[in-house]
């Protein structure tokens, strides 16, 4: 701010009472009459009171009204007396620290204070802070925005990005996550050497589940890491036989796969009965197992199964 505004009277204009020397006049900061001694040098000269010392202004006329609704470095300014002054001329007069001419100057002097460097700095560290960070949430929860915001926000969404720009939010992001708690994200997960160790050897989704995490958490470190997805392993005899004993899922937990993956669920087709339409069951060969030829005999009818032919 200028100095011409910063020490603007808005009020105006003042002017000084018609008097001569040696008359006088009645201060209102003294409480008495006082002679005059002469007129100031000040911006708007003023008649001042005889005596020793600094000749002050006598505070009668257009200065009380000044006082009550000017700022005091204005007054200060345009009667030639400090701030100090100012202020016990307003005790005398009762008039509230933040008159209109103050409160004024606040309102038009807070964006330049607001923008100083320091305050700049003390702001965006402010925004580091847990609690700051909660209270903008808090206020922002569940409040719609309006709608000329959100055709703003989809109007710059849809803008094209330079590549300064993509490398300020790349940064921005990385520094976020890496202390996502001061943000009021979910804390990041800090693993251990025992589950990397993990990555590769079981599948993403068995190691989700024994961790407790998304799976997209799991694939996302394993690809970092450039762990290439694990590899099956072959069925064995003793495998292949607990199929169809059981759930897919108990089976799963037994031997350590997976339930829904395709080979297990392959293997447990070959080797688990099949129902047929018509809802009787027949037993399966394993896939390993030789082919039948046409001439073979048909299956013997059992007791609860009903009598079906080979083909």
């Amino acid at each position: 701010m200028i100095d011409s505004e910063r020490f603007k009277l808005l009020y105006g204009p003042y002017m000084p009472p018609k008097c001569r020397v040696g008359d006088k006049l009645p201060c209102e900061y003294r409480g008495r009459e006082v002679p005059v001694g002469g007129m100031t040098d000040a911006p708007i000269q003023w008649p001042y009171a005889r005596g020793t010392g600094r000749p002050g202004p006598i505070v009668c006329g257009s200065l009380i009204r000044a006082v009550q609704r000017e700022s005091g470095i204005a007054v200060a300014c345009h009667w030639g007396v400090s701030t100090t002054t100012v202020k016990k001329w307003r005790r005398a007069l009762e008039v509230p620290a933040t008159n209109n001419g103050t409160r004024r100057l606040h309102i038009a002097y807070a964006y330049e204070k607001l923008q100083s460097p320091e305050n700049m700095a003390k702001s965006k560290e402010a925004m580091h802070s847990t609690e700051v960070r909660a209270k903008l949430r808090a206020l922002r929860l569940g409040r719609p925005l309006h709608p000329k915001t959100a055709a703003a926000l989809r109007e710059a969404a849809q803008r094209p990005k330079s590549e300064e720009w993509k490398r300020g939010q790349s940064e921005r992001s990385r520094k976020i996550w890496e202390k996502p708690e001061d943000y009021g994200l979910p804390s990041q997960h800090h693993w251990t050497d025992e589950e990397v160790a993990l990555l590769g050897i079981l599948s993403d989704s068995a190691v989700a589940a024994a961790m407790g995490l998304p799976v997209h958490v799991i694939v996302h470190k394993r690809r970092s890491l450039g762990i290439p997805t694990t590899v099956l392993q072959p069925w064995t005899v003793e495998e292949i036989s607990l199929l169809g004993t059981d759930t897919d899922r108990e089976v799963a937990r037994r031997l350590g796969r997976f339930p829904s993956s395709r080979q297990c669920r392959t293997k447990a087709t070959w080797a688990s009965p099949r129902r047929t339409r018509s809802g009787s069951i027949r037993a399966s060969l394993p896939a390993t197992g030789p082919a039948r030829s046409s001439a073979s005999p048909p299956v013997q009818k059992t007791e609860g199964m009903p009598l079906m032919s080979s083909a």
